[in-house]
């Protein structure tokens, strides 16, 4: 009778755990859809907002990964694909939820817990919102490594997913320096530089119908005024005020000065991280008794969009590789390390002969 109830509830055991397997099968197949068909859109729409917006939600989608899988590691001492697949199914939730991005991100900023370096050098100014995932990077790393430091805690799974966590991590750094930080930095910068240098060359031209003409080539809004009419506010349109004003404070030292043919070139600080990249940059000519000022308000979004895309796919194709050729590889020690293990016993056995079980 015990061994029949033992049977239906070894039964009912393995159908429960077929039934979770099937369901988290589920979810990460549903998770993984979700990445692909934004990816797909993205490739096909005009938008070049959504276009990146959805290479990052994809991006941060794959890098929340290794710190799910560590977590689990920090929980359980053997991982393996399930853990991953929870791992997986985690990572998408909480990416979809904004629960890094938005929700820790904006406590931490609220709370000044960032170090005032992270707004280089502007005390107001905005903080990459991956800090909020970093942060739980390294909080949890560090426990992980603490239980592969301890003998006793330490197993081949967490040493494993130690490393596959920080390889993931020194990667996403490395590909943030060279895209980011250097190629997105520097040629926005070109950019930027190279229509300035255009509006002077502009602002130089003897005649205001060449001028404008050149304007017209560079995609800049010119404006030909009377000497009198640059102290009104509205004097240069739609301009932003910062740069309206700027554009005053020229005219004014340069009336000062009587310098009848002075050209000043200005360019303000811009963050590529903002979430509306301007030119930001203006050029004042004075031209005898009229005034020639040429402003950049042009946006280099396009420019920052592209960028996002290439993070994204070194990114994904990175941590692919690490999470699951780095499971893979797990699964091939443990088999080996099984089978070492099997050919020992049988060894064991067989030197301590045949009667060796019964005594």
């Amino acid at each position: 009778m015990g061994s029949t109830e033992a049977t239906v509830a070894d039964g009912a055991r393995a159908k429960g755990a077929s039934l979770l397997r099937a369901f988290l099968a589920v979810l990460v197949a549903h998770a993984v859809s979700v990445h692909a068909a934004r990816l797909w859109e993205a490739l096909g729409g005009t938008d070049g907002a959504a276009a990146a917006d959805a290479w990052i939600m994809t991006e941060q989608f794959v890098f929340l990964v290794p710190l799910f899988l560590a977590v689990a590691a920090l929980l359980r001492r053997g991982v393996g694909l399930a853990e991953l697949a929870v791992a997986v199914v985690a990572a998408h939730y909480a990416n979809e939820t904004y629960l890094f991005i938005e929700h820790v991100h904006g406590a931490l900023d609220r709370w000044r817990v960032y170090p005032e370096a992270f707004r280089h050098g502007n005390p107001n100014g905005p903080i990459n919102v991956q800090y909020g995932i970093l942060t739980f990077y390294a909080a949890v790393l560090p426990l992980l490594a603490l239980q592969c430091l301890l003998r006793r805690w330490r197993t081949l799974g967490r040493l494993f997913v130690l490393l596959v966590a920080v390889v993931a991590l020194g990667t996403t750094y490395i590909f943030h320096r060279v895209v980011v930080e250097a190629d997105l930095i520097r040629t926005v910068a070109e950019q930027r530089a190279e229509r300035l240098a255009g509006m002077e060359f502009a602002a130089r031209l003897s005649s205001d119908d060449e001028f404008r003409g050149a304007c017209a080539v560079l995609r800049v809004d010119c404006h030909v005024l009377p000497e009198g009419a640059m102290a009104a506010k509205d004097a240069l349109g739609g301009a932003p005020e910062p740069l309206a004003r700027a554009a005053r404070q020229a005219h004014r030292e340069a009336a000062a000065r009587g310098a009848a043919g002075a050209v000043v070139a200005r360019a303000f600080p811009v963050g590529v991280l903002s979430s509306d990249l301007r030119g930001n940059q203006f050029v004042y000519a004075r031209r005898g008794d009229t005034v020639r000022v040429a402003v950049d308000d042009l946006s280099y979004n396009a420019t920052v969009w592209r960028h996002k895309a290439y993070f994204t796919v070194l990114v994904v194709a990175a941590h692919a590789w690490w999470v699951f050729g780095g499971m893979a590889l797990l699964g091939w020690h443990r088999r080996r390390l099984a089978r070492r293990g099997a050919v020992v016993r049988t060894a064991s056995v067989q030197r301590a002969g045949p009667g060796a079980g019964q005594r």
